[in-house]
């Protein structure tokens, strides 16, 4: 089904017409799982694959569905035989290793010289369409540059969080490359002064809210991107006035403002979240800490990462349009956030980005999830590392295999690249830190019925036995 163009689906339980089939072995929802599903797959197809399953009871009975999405090359070689005992009770085999099936009406087969023509069509048309694609976002990109000059160098107040976002991201590179301190500082001013206006009001717009947040997230993440970082400490303390201006001196929301704080809160995090993610990304890892450890008051939270994550828990914004818990909820909006601010993705162009949906199973390569996932494994250490309380972290990346966050692992285990990401944190503190956060995350894993949260690693295990294994 990986040949076809949209791919195609699979039914099980039904017959012909659709209705459960009389005297189909009974399945549960478990044997579906979309995981068990992929690993099946994976031991006969190389990655990347698109699978997705689903069990619906229709009459009191099962069916299963489960959709294979095409290929982007337009075919999928398997990488191993498939074996099975036939009705004899003889080894056999439904496949071997190198051959290619296509679909051919109702039936998969090897393919044939017949099938290459619409194959090699579909791979021409897609590569013509990246080419046609690339050519106009360069021509967008340089159109685009000009028009964030003409505003940079407009009057005081044309560099407005009102502006489109294309205009906007634009106008912010090209007030920085003028080091034009003055407009910078005055759109900040606006934005803190909108926010107050917005958050005071009975009934708080949260549409405008959200696009405000979006504009001063952009600013914050560009001046990461291009490493400004006189601007990252302003937009990043304007983002700190907003996120407290509705907390009392304990923490918790102010006065009446008991349902906007935890929407405010819920919203800013996921933001920094995201930030932190690019700056994994960009390796700008001097911000790192930065994102991190920003007082909290007096709300018991060591940064305002843990305390944004405990009140969207607290306010059910965490769960799923059915009302159900959601693993790794807090990473999987915050990786909504990322593909929605483009200033959050530079180095992924909006074609690379995968589609994604909170609950359901992500792509096996995301860059975006991937990076976020790291970012929040490395906020869980580095809290930990300088508070020994465990309440002072909650592991949401034990919401998705531990190989995503395996790269960053790699950065802290080298001794240079710990320094800017863990300041002032001692081997042996990081050695704590990792093997508490690592046991909480496992402890979580299996809490969500995901099993074993752990990195299979020689050079993590020598570390956390007592040898450095690091350079």
């Amino acid at each position: 089904m990986q040949s076809l163009p949209d791919g195609g689906y699979i039914v099980i339980g039904a017959d012909g017409q659709g209705n459960p089939a009389k005297g189909s072995p009974e399945f549960t929802v478990d044997d579906f799982d979309e995981q068990k599903v992929r690993s099946a797959v994976k031991k006969f197809l190389d990655e990347p694959f698109t699978v997705r399953s689903a069990v619906h009871e229709i009459d009191g009975k099962n069916l299963a569905v489960i959709y294979i999405g095409p290929n982007e090359q337009g075919f999928a070689i398997f990488a191993k035989d498939g074996q099975f005992t036939n009705s004899a009770g003889k080894n056999d085999h439904a496949f071997r290793a190198g051959d290619v099936y296509c679909r051919h009406g109702t039936s998969s087969e090897r393919w044939r010289q017949s099938d290459l023509p619409s194959i090699f069509s579909r791979l021409q048309s897609r590569i013509r369409e990246e080419e046609r694609k690339q050519l106009g976002d360069a021509f967008q990109a340089f159109e685009q540059g000009i028009r964030g000059a003409e505003i940079q160098s407009s009057p005081i107040g044309a560099l407005s969080w009102q502006l489109s976002v294309e205009d906007f991201d634009s106008a912010i590179i090209a007030a920085m490359r003028a080091s034009d301190q003055i407009s910078l500082k005055a759109l900040l001013i606006s934005i803190a002064s909108q926010a107050r206006s917005l958050l005071s009001a009975t009934e708080p717009d949260y549409d405008t809210l959200d696009v405000l947040l979006d504009r001063l997230t952009s600013v914050t993440a560009a001046a990461i991107t291009y490493d400004y970082r006189s601007l990252f400490a302003s937009s990043k303390e304007t983002l700190e006035k907003i996120y407290w201006s509705v907390a009392d001196e304990y923490g918790y929301p102010a006065g009446d403002l008991a349902n906007i704080a935890p929407k405010l809160w819920f919203s800013i995090g996921i933001r920094v979240e995201a930030l932190g993610a690019l700056a994994i990304r960009m390796r700008s890892w001097w911000a790192i800490p930065q994102l991190i450890a920003t007082p909290t008051r007096r709300s018991g939270y060591f940064t305002w990462i843990r305390h944004s994550l405990t009140a969207a828990a607290n306010a059910n914004l965490l769960k799923g349009s059915g009302g159900g818990f959601i693993p790794g909820a807090f990473i999987s909006f915050a990786r909504q956030v990322s593909a929605q601010v483009p200033a959050l993705h530079p180095d992924i162009p909006n074609s690379a980005i995968n589609e994604f949906e909170v609950g359901v199973a992500p792509q096996p390569r995301d860059e975006l999830l991937d990076s976020i996932v790291q970012f929040d494994l490395t906020w869980c250490i580095f809290a930990y590392a300088h508070t020994k309380k465990t309440s002072d972290f909650y592991p949401s990346f034990s919401g998705f295999f531990a190989h995503r966050a395996a790269p960053v692992v790699n950065a802290i285990l080298s001794k240079d690249t710990r320094k800017e990401i863990l300041p002032d944190v001692s081997e042996d503190d990081l050695r704590a830190s990792m093997k508490r956060v690592f046991e909480y995350a496992n402890n979580e894993s299996w809490q969500s019925h995901r099993g074993d949260w752990e990195l299979d690693w020689p050079q993590l295990d020598s570390f956390l036995e007592g040898s450095s294994g690091s350079s």
